[in-house]
C-alpha cells in the first residue's frame, strides 16, 4: 500500500517537474520570438506616430490567423489549405504597417521640396529659424506637418536644428532629408547663408524626382510585364477550375497538390523579385 502511494507520489512529481519545466521553456522561447517579431513593427509604428503597443500588433496578427484559418476551412474544407492560408493572413496587419509606413514616407519625400522653399520664404521674411519651422508645423499638410511638430518642439528644448533632423531621418529615412542634413552641418561648420542652401537643395532634389519620374515612365512597361507573367498561373488555375472543378480538386485537397502550389507561389516570388531588381535603377 505503501509502495503504490509512493510510485503516485513520484509519478504526480514528475509529471509536475515535466509541466513546469516545459512551460518554462515554452515562455523563454516565446519571449525570444515575441521579440524578435515586434522588433520591425515597433520601428514602423514609431515612424508612422502611433501609440499602438508593439504586442497589439502581435495579437492582430494573432487573431488574423485564426480568421483566415476559420474561413479557409469553410470554403476549403481542407485543414492543410485552411492551415497555410491561416498563417498568410497573420501576417497581413504586419504587412499593412509595412505598407502605411512606406507609403507616408513616399509622400514625406514628395512634401520635402515645398518645405525648404516655404523655409527659405520664411528666412526671407525676417523669421527666424525656429519661427520658420514653426510656421511649417501649422501650414504644410500631413506627414510633414506632424513631423514638423516635433522638430519645432524639440528646437524649444534646446536642440539644434541639425540634430532634430538626424532625429527625424531616424524615424523616417530619406535620402534627400540626409542631404539637408549634411548641408546643414557644413553650413554650420564653415558658414553660408541657411536661404540660398535651402533653395539649392530644393532644386536638386526636384531636378532629383524629376529623373526619378522619368526613370518610372521608362520601366513602367517592364513592371507590368512582370506583373501579368506572375497572374497568368493564378488566371489559368481559376480557369480550369472553373471548366472542370474535379480535375482541379485534387490541387487543394491533396498533400500533393499543396506542395506544388507551395513550390509555384515560391517561384512566382523569386520571378517577381528578380523582375523588380531588373526594372529599378536607382539615381
Amino acid at each position: 500500500m505503501l509502495l503504490d502511494i509512493a510510485v503516485i507520489v513520484a509519478t504526480f512529481v514528475g509529471v509536475l517537474s515535466f509541466v513546469f519545466i516545459g512551460l518554462q521553456m515554452f515562455s523563454k522561447k516565446w519571449e525570444s520570438y515575441e521579440e524578435k517579431y515586434l522588433e520591425e513593427p515597433e520601428v514602423n509604428l514609431q515612424a508612422a506616430l502611433l501609440t499602438i503597443p508593439p504586442q497589439h500588433v502581435l495579437y492582430l496578427s494573432s487573431l488574423s490567423g485564426i480568421v483566415g484559418y476559420f474561413l479557409s476551412y469553410a470554403l476549403l474544407s481542407s485543414l492543410m489549405g485552411a492551415s497555410i492560408f491561416g498563417v498568410l493572413f497573420g501576417f497581413f496587419p504586419k504587412i499593412g504597417l509595412n505598407l502605411y509606413v512606406k507609403n507616408r514616407s513616399k509622400r514625406f519625400g514628395e512634401q520635402l521640396v515645398d518645405a525648404l522653399i516655404s523655409l527659405s520664404n520664411s528666412l526671407r521674411a525676417g523669421h527666424s529659424l525656429p519661427k520658420a519651422v514653426d510656421l511649417l508645423s501649422k501650414e504644410a499638410a500631413d506627414p510633414m506637418r506632424q513631423e514638423m511638430r516635433i522638430v519645432a518642439q524639440e528646437m524649444r528644448l534646446g536642440e539644434p536644428l541639425e540634430e532634430a533632423l538626424k532625429h527625424l531621418h531616424a524615424r523616417l529615412p530619406n535620402e534627400d532629408l540626409e542631404l539637408v542634413i549634411t548641408a546643414i552641418s557644413i553650413a554650420g561648420e564653415v558658414g553660408g547663408n541657411l536661404t540660398e542652401i535651402f533653395d539649392r537643395i530644393a532644386e536638386t532634389i526636384r531636378e532629383r524626382q524629376k529623373i526619378e519620374g522619368r526613370i518610372q515612365s521608362l520601366t513602367a512597361q517592364g513592371k507590368a510585364q512582370g506583373w501579368v507573367v506572375a497572374m497568368l498561373p493564378v488566371l489559368l488555375a481559376l480557369a480550369v477550375n472553373y471548366i472542370d472543378p474535379q480535375l482541379f480538386r485534387p490541387m487543394y485537397t491533396t498533400v500533393a497538390g499543396w506542395v506544388l502550389i507551395g513550390v509555384v507561389i515560391v517561384m512566382e516570388l523569386i520571378g517577381m523579385k528578380i523582375i523588380q531588381k531588373i526594372v529599378t535603377i536607382r539615381v
